[in-house]
């Protein structure tokens, strides 16, 4: 954990930065501050080598993974080299630039919980995506933000572009195309578009106060939540719309736009916030049932289930590579995360999965207080020894 002053020094020594070796020397500082990690891990030489696709061709690997909707979502994933830099890079930026209290995706100590938690109990909410979010974010937007003269970190026009080089790629593989943006798949991409949405944030936010309701954004999904229904308004929509497309440049993806009214099941970043947080009947039913197939015909029979239900979604995956133990393990965190560990139904799973994969549960072995220890000394030692332990803590 950072404090303050660790914080302040490193944003100090930043401002200072002037070349890829005092580049490369923060990110070694960031890192040792962090995670006490010492050591050069972080070159000169390898800053210029990766920022680059003239130096660097393949700084990319490109994947693809299935989307609930059946299509294709991109994955442009750094190689090893470049990924290390990115995530010095990522906790850099984490601790330096100031995050908007309305964006709730890759935020240190923020949920989907969190997010949804806004927008309980409302009687209207409403919820946006912003299409192509990642490739929205072009490399000389990234620049000017990290130069923003409003969070007077850096002014070093060489610095923020060589920061731009290294989190961005080249969109097209066509030779005549010069579109940088920001991959999906790199650990800067995330942080980076929180600090890039700073003004979007700030203007929805806006928006919402003037007609009374709350607005939060997880990464591309917005969300404003009202007791009247401003959503059809015409004031609100054509403000919104401007904001969004005209003032910030993005697009909106109507087929994901909707209005939830409490009477009927309202969700927010895929959980349920009608009277509290929660997941749906068909997760928990879900949860249960392959709980009862491991129980009643073991795990590869249960197995077997998982893929067949599963293979829509994925068509390529064998009974080999799937793990249902760590599967239904996450599930239940999941459920825990939203409906707090002393849910009846969460700990009723928790003890059922513990079982079923003869686990025995952690037990807190918490150290005596103070207090504690202190009484002890004084009815076995007499009260000049307590005092002593006292004085000393």
């Amino acid at each position: 954990m950072i404090d303050q002053i660790q914080k302040e020094k490193l944003v100090a020594q930043f401002k200072e930065v002037s070349s890829a070796k005092e580049l490369a020397a923060l990110l070694n500082n960031t890192q040792t501050v962090l995670h006490q990690d010492k050591g050069l891990m972080i070159s000169e030489k390898s800053l210029n080598y990766y920022s680059s696709d003239k130096f660097c061709p393949n700084r990319y690997r490109v994947f693809h993974i299935k989307k609930k909707n059946g299509k294709d979502r991109i994955i442009n994933a750094p190689v090893n080299g470049l990924k290390a830099i990115q995530k010095s890079i990522s906790d850099f930026l984490q601790i330096a630039y100031p995050i908007h209290n309305a964006a709730f995706g890759f935020v240190q100590k923020k949920s989907v919980a969190d997010n949804a938690s806004l927008h309980i109990g409302k009687e209207y909410v409403y919820n946006t995506d912003l299409k192509d979010f990642f490739h929205s974010f072009s490399r000389m937007q990234v620049k000017y933000a990290l130069m923003d003269s409003d969070l007077n970190i850096t002014s070093n026009e060489k610095i923020a572009f060589l920061i731009a080089g290294l989190c961005t790629f080249k969109l097209s593989e066509d030779e005549d195309s010069n579109r940088y943006v920001l991959p999906q798949g790199a650990p800067t991409s995330p942080v980076l578009t929180n600090i890039l949405c700073r003004h979007l944030d700030r203007k929805l936010s806006g928006l919402a106060k003037r007609f009374n309701a709350t607005y939060s954004r997880y990464a591309d999904d917005l969300t404003f939540s009202a007791e009247v229904n401003i959503f059809q308004l015409n004031d609100f929509k054509s403000e919104l719309k401007r904001i969004i497309c005209d003032s910030q440049k993005f697009e909106i993806q109507e087929a994901k736009t909707r209005i939830q009214h409490k009477s009927f099941r309202q969700e927010v970043t895929g959980i349920v916030v009608n009277q509290k947080l929660n997941v749906t009947k068909q997760y928990i039913k879900k949860v249960r049932m392959y709980l009862y197939l491991i129980e009643r015909y073991g795990l590869e029979k249960a197995t077997l289930n998982y893929v067949r239900d599963t293979k829509k979604d994925r068509p390529n995956k064998s009974v080999e590579s799937i793990n249902l133990r760590n599967i239904l393990n996450g599930k239940i965190q999941y459920l825990q995360m939203v409906r707090g560990k002393e849910d009846s139904v969460s700990k009723c799973l928790e003890k059922r999965y513990l079982k079923a994969f003869d686990i025995k549960p952690k037990i807190n072995k918490t150290k005596p207080s103070e207090l504690d220890e202190i009484l002890n000394i004084l009815l076995k030692q007499g009260i000049d020894e307590a005092m002593k332990i006292y004085l000393k803590n």
